[in-house]
């Protein structure tokens, strides 16, 4: 939850220009120290630890579905719906790539929270995860099913505040991390 929260104000940060009064050094923790006082941004800290379950539960659900390289349409499947859930503009691309948009006040400016759809794990592995006292334990539980469920608990929070960015956001599950990357789309 804790590192959810600083890629929250991280990437409130960088959809927001830095104004001239926060150039003191130094600047970015001037800039986040800022953000966090603002009430919205409060609302989306403040949503994290009540949905701790709710988030877990995200992460055991994507982490279950088996996803190896150019194998990822039903884990892609269902994080198009969860970031969907979440009030983005969501697409899959040509390559399979799912893209939910945050449209920002300039649009012409983007920032882009990225996790990768695919596991390193061969098709077949047992990917159910099990419950050892308050750790989760299972193949691609944290590589990638972590970076995941933070992209769909950073949308609901941002949702629940009713953030609107200066500059859009892209929260983009990507596909072919763990094998010769996107290349197979060019």
């Amino acid at each position: 939850t804790r590192t959810m929260k600083h890629f929250l104000v991280w990437v409130i940060l960088l959809s927001m220009p830095l104004r001239s009064s926060l150039a003191a050094q130094p600047p970015r923790q001037a800039a986040a120290s800022e953000i966090t006082k603002n009430p919205q941004t409060q609302v989306a800290l403040d949503w994290f630890e009540p949905h701790q379950s709710s988030i877990n539960e995200v992460q055991i659900k994507l982490a279950e579905i088996p996803a190896p390289s150019y194998q990822e349409e039903q884990r892609a499947a269902a994080v198009e719906a969860l970031l969907s859930a979440a009030g983005l503009t969501v697409h899959r691309d040509k390559i399979g790539n799912v893209i939910g948009e945050l449209r920002g006040v300039n649009d012409k400016e983007v920032v882009i929270l990225a996790a990768h759809l695919d596991t390193v794990f061969p098709a077949g592995t047992d990917v159910k995860v099990r419950h050892e006292g308050e750790r989760l334990s299972g193949p691609g539980i944290s590589d990638n099913g972590t970076g995941l469920a933070a992209l769909v608990a950073i949308a609901r929070a941002m949702q629940a505040a009713k953030i609107k960015p200066l500059r859009t956001i892209l929260f983009a599950a990507d596909v072919g991390e763990e094998g010769e990357g996107n290349l197979r789309g060019m």
